[in-house]
Parts: structure tokens; sequence; C-alpha cells
């Protein structure tokens, strides 16, 4: 959401690829899927292209992007990552093209990938802070349908003793909640606190 923001901001076009969906077991079709991405957002320039879990197409070399040695693997990771940094050379001198990527694991990232010239800015996105979250609440609500007794709030309180809330969970208890009040109703209603509530306990990570 923050990198989507960033292109509306900047007149952007937006190009945004989970880097795992890449990922092929035949042979060169990752390396193609990669070529193609970058065809894409030359021809969509100004663009930004947002690579999420960049670790499973870019991690260190002789490694799996779970951390583990690669094995015979390594070359197939080898070929996959010089492509990846080939492409990226070749939009590096163009300013209408700028490349965003995501990671819970910065410490894998392969060290040509991130060295200067390349993605050589990076920064720390945290948890969202309490006030964070209640505008990630009314950011994900604006065009629901919500009930008189909705208190996003409370919502947001309710879930002050959890420190790993995520915008994605959020997005995804606000998602549950629409559909919570639609099973109800096939005619449709509005959203209640009641659904939320019942999202909010029932969010995967907080099973």
């Amino acid at each position: 959401m923050l990198v989507r923001g960033l292109a509306a901001v900047s007149n952007a076009n937006f190009v945004q690829v989970q880097s795992s969906k890449l990922v092929s077991k035949y042979f060169g079709e990752t390396e193609k899927s990669i070529r193609d991405l970058f065809a894409r957002a030359r021809s969509s320039a100004p663009c930004i292209l947002f690579f999420d879990e960049l670790d499973s197409i870019a991690a260190k070399r002789g490694f799996s992007s779970d951390g583990n040695d690669a094995g015979g693997s390594s070359g197939v990771y080898a070929r996959v990552l010089s492509t990846l940094l080939n492409e990226m050379d070749g939009v590096g001198g163009q300013g209408d093209i700028v490349v965003v990527a995501a990671t819970n694991r910065a410490d894998s990232l392969d060290a040509a990938l991130v060295r200067p010239g390349r993605m050589d800015q990076m920064l720390e996105v945290g948890y969202p802070s309490p006030a964070d979250r209640l505008a990630i609440f009314r950011q994900y609500t604006k065009a629901m349908p919500l009930a008189a007794d909705v208190d996003l709030a409370a919502v947001s309180a309710s879930m002050h003793d959890d420190a790993t809330v995520t915008g994605a969970m959020i997005h995804a208890i606000c998602k549950d909640a629409a559909l919570r009040a639609l099973r109800e109703s096939e005619a449709g209603t509005s959203v209640a606190q009641r659904h939320f509530s019942q999202a909010a306990v029932s969010a995967p990570s907080r099973r």
C-alpha cells in the first residue's frame, strides 16, 4: 500500500509482482518472466516496479531463499539473479523507471543486488503504531456500508496487546468482517461492530 501510494503521488504507473510467482520449474521460464516484467515496466514508463518477497529470487548465491544451501539448484539461482541484475542495470540510467522491493529477510539478499547503483537505499518499515492501525482501518473501510454501532477506534484498540499487527492483517480483518455481514443477508447489509470483533478474534495470526 505504501509503494502504491508513492506511485499515485508521483503520477507514475504501478506494476507489482509477487516474486515467488515468477519462479517456474521449467528451464529458463523464470528468467523469461523477469525479462517480460521489465519490458512491461518500460512500456508503462513512468513506472514504479515493485517486487514483493524479493528474497525468493534474489537470495545470496549458493543459498536458497529459506537460508539453506541450494546444492544442485545453485546454478538456477545464479541464472535468475544474473537476469535480474542485468535488467536492473538496463533501467538504471532511466529516471522514468524506479525499482522498489520488499523482503522480510534483507540479510539474505545477494550483495551484488544491494551494492551502490542498484538497490542501495534501504528503509525499514516496522509494525504500525496504534494511531497508524486506526488510520489503516479507516482506509480499508471508507467504501464499506458501516452500521451506526461501528467504532473503529475500539476495534483497533482491542489489538493493543499485539505488537505484530500488520497492515495486511488489518486488511484481512476488514475483508472478513464484510464477508460475515454479507453471509447474514444475501441482499446485503451494513457491516456491524460484531462483525469486526469476530473477524479480529479469528484473524490467522491471532488464533
